[in-house]
């Protein structure tokens, strides 16, 4: 995994909807149950979602790191269930973008990152704490500086190319906190 930044980019509901809910609908448009519309999401349920990564007490970050973030946030939207359908393709897509705005790429097939999500989704909330632990360390394992990753084929590989298209010039992803 490559060496962490200062400063971590965090997703916010305008990314959700003007790129990762799009790339959702284009790239896993093969399954057999639509991706909602995005103005029928729950609008509390996703902000909190993608606020939970940035949590902190007594001034430390509750996930320190960058995997510790994503791993979070893929569960909090799987188990908050922010839209009526499809929040594991959905939190699948958000986990790539978020480490691909924070320079790491995810060099794991796309069954790894479903098997997370069905884990999560089989979950008890009484069990967040450690399928967050256990997720983190996967990903861990599984970060790449984005730079030099070179796993960039099937479904992860068209996602890349696609962020590698929309991310320069837009705004969205300009928001940095610490």
């Amino acid at each position: 995994m490559a060496a962490p930044k200062d400063e971590v980019v965090y997703l916010n509901a305008e990314a959700m909807e003007q790129v990762i809910h799009q790339l959702t609908a284009q790239y896993f448009a093969q399954f057999d149950e639509p991706i909602p519309d995005f103005a029928t999401h729950n609008h509390h349920l996703l902000e909190s979602a993608l606020a939970l990564p940035q949590a902190t007490f007594g001034g430390k970050d509750l996930y320190p790191s960058v995997a510790a973030k994503g791993a979070v946030m893929f569960y909090s939207l799987i188990k908050n269930h922010p839209f009526s359908n499809g929040n594991k393709r959905l939190a699948t897509t958000a986990l790539l973008v978020f480490f691909y705005l924070n320079d790491f790429w995810l060099d794991s097939e796309q069954k790894g990152v479903y098997t997370w999500a069905v884990r999560i989704a089989e979950s008890k909330r009484s069990e967040q704490t450690a399928v967050v632990r256990q997720m983190t360390k996967w990903l861990q394992k599984k970060l790449v500086d984005r730079h030099v990753a070179t796993a960039r084929t099937g479904l992860f590989g068209r996602v890349w190319r696609a962020l590698n298209l929309l991310v320069p010039g837009r705004h969205w992803f300009r928001r940095r906190q610490k």
